[in-house]
């Protein structure tokens, strides 16, 4: 790997980091967006300089997360991985599926903590409001991108 793109994918894993997945994580997503093929996970460990278990384990992570893709060859036993198509797209909406099951979890609240001080019902009404409110619009937000990218991907 040369200079720059050793730049690319270890800031790229910093950066991604952020976002709460792991340095190794993050270098694997940087290291295939600038692949133009699959790679096996030997090529991402060695690449890397991470064990090759390591990269298996957050390779499938980022798989269930919707930003990657695992492949085959004919003959050839290894996994390979690229990023998704609109892996970004896929990871909002999982965001907007667990920010669901928060809200599920905040309307219980009357009903099985009745008793919370004024305080408390405050803060959980507060955090409510804004959870319906960056939800809908993110939502919207999603289903725009979507829209846009269709008539894009269709040459319009």
């Amino acid at each position: 790997m040369n200079r720059q793109t050793r730049w690319f994918v270890e800031e790229m894993g910093r950066a991604v980091g952020l976002d709460g997945l792991t340095r190794i994580a993050g270098s694997i997503f940087a290291y295939l967006l600038l692949s133009e093929e699959p790679v096996s996970l030997d090529v991402l460990a060695e690449e890397l300089g991470v064990s090759k278990a390591s990269v298996s384990t957050e390779a499938r992570h980022l798989e269930g997360r919707g930003v990657l893709v695992r492949s085959k060859r004919p003959r050839d036993r290894r996994d390979y991985y690229t990023v998704g198509a609109d892996f970004h797209a896929r990871r909002l909406e999982q965001a907007i599926g667990r920010w669901g099951r928060m809200a599920e979890v905040l309307d219980q609240v009357p009903k099985r903590l009745p008793a919370l001080s004024a305080t408390v019902t405050d803060r959980l009404d507060y955090m409510e409001r804004v959870h319906d409110f960056v939800t809908e619009r993110v939502t919207l937000a999603l289903e725009a991108w979507k829209k846009k990218n269709r008539r894009t991907e269709n040459g319009e």
